[in-house]
């Protein structure tokens, strides 16, 4: 019987003055914290917003299909929204890998706080490392939950599952999101944490939030989860060179991760490839 897949979020997106187009601290505009989100109720169990560090956050629960995937994220984009114009008619958000912030909106605590939670490197089994405090930028994220239907995904599989997610989304992701700054500080191959409920995959950038890759970023994680479950003897994962995905997901190089998805026939989102 083929397995439910349930795929989560919590992704972060920028507070930009449309007018001006500088980007500004959120937390003066959007009620919760990481330690205390601010649960959003008319939509269901699961939805809630935060600020984390200067940038707007949210979180969806566990969905089931592409549909519920892509509406409860557009839904919870809308909530945002709905709050920021509500304080200021020029304010909207902005999905976007890196943007340069000015260091008037850089000053506070928050604004200074980084990797107040470890995440962890596939490959290394081993803590990624606290990341400095860029100066002058933000960067954005986009981190996927997995786990599977009355079920949850071990240890095992969850490890085996981050690494074909870097094969079927990160891969592709090189190509369609040219922004290299994020992989400085967020976002190499491999990053992970592991859940009670399965991995949490922290690879792609908030530039993939944009309403036209929606459905491909859960489409390209249901292709990853099943090709964990398809491969239990482990000879698909075998027969890749891990090495070579990784430096070129950390690279940044796009000559090499348009071999890789021809080589691996990997589908590719049907929209222009260009970074906002």
């Amino acid at each position: 019987m083929k397995k439910q897949f349930l795929v989560g979020a919590d992704p972060e997106c920028f507070v930009v003055n449309k007018k001006t187009g500088e980007v500004v601290d959120a937390i003066p505009f959007i009620p919760g914290y990481k330690d205390n989100p601010y649960w959003i109720t008319g939509l269901g169990d699961g939805y809630a917003i935060q600020t984390d560090n200067i940038l707007a956050e949210f979180n969806i629960p566990a969905c089931r299909t592409r549909e519920e995937f892509v509406s409860s994220i557009r839904s919870m984009k809308g909530v945002i929204t709905g709050y920021l114009l509500a304080q200021d008619k020029n304010l909207g958000i902005l999905c976007a890998a890196t943007q340069d912030v000015d260091e008037k909106y850089l000053q506070s605590d928050q604004a200074r706080l980084f990797g107040c939670e470890p995440d962890y490197c596939v490959y290394t089994m081993e803590e990624n490392s606290a990341p400095g405090v860029p100066k002058g930028y933000r960067t954005a994220g986009f981190h996927i939950h997995c786990s599977i239907e009355d079920s949850f995904i071990d240890n095992v599989r969850s490890c085996k599952a981050i690494k074909f997610l870097d094969l079927f989304l990160g891969i592709p992701s090189v190509i369609i999101d040219t922004d290299p700054r994020r992989r400085g500080v967020y976002g190499k191959a491999g990053a992970m944490r592991l859940k009670v409920y399965g991995p949490e995959y922290r690879t792609p950038s908030s530039y993939m939030l944009n309403d036209e890759f929606l459905g491909y970023m859960y489409d390209q994680t249901i292709t990853a989860l099943d090709k964990v479950y398809e491969d239990e003897d482990s000879s698909f994962e075998d027969s890749i060179d891990w090495d070579y995905v990784r430096k070129t997901i950390n690279d940044g190089n796009i000559t090499e991760a348009e071999k890789i998805v021809k080589q691996f026939n990997i589908a590719m989102p049907c929209v222009e490839s260009s970074v906002t």
